[in-house]
């Protein structure tokens, strides 16, 4: 039982680095900071040829845009 349990947990291993990271981001992970009122924080994951990350924010709007009409 216990050879079972092990290769279960060293199989799982084994895969969890299936996929390789891109330079497209992947893995983006919306953090809670000390203070979530007031601060977030947003992490991913690229290949190593991205040498400078950044992010696109959009403020909420209250009404509904129309791509068609803008």
């Amino acid at each position: 039982m216990f050879t079972l349990i092990v290769l279960v947990f060293w199989a799982n291993r084994l895969t969890a680095q299936v996929n390789a990271p891109k330079p497209f981001p992947d893995r983006i992970i919306l953090n809670l900071a000390e203070d979530a009122s007031t601060s977030l924080a947003v992490t991913w994951r690229t290949d190593l040829s991205i040498t400078e990350g950044f992010c696109e924010l959009q403020p909420m709007t209250p009404t509904r845009i129309d791509p068609a009409n803008t």
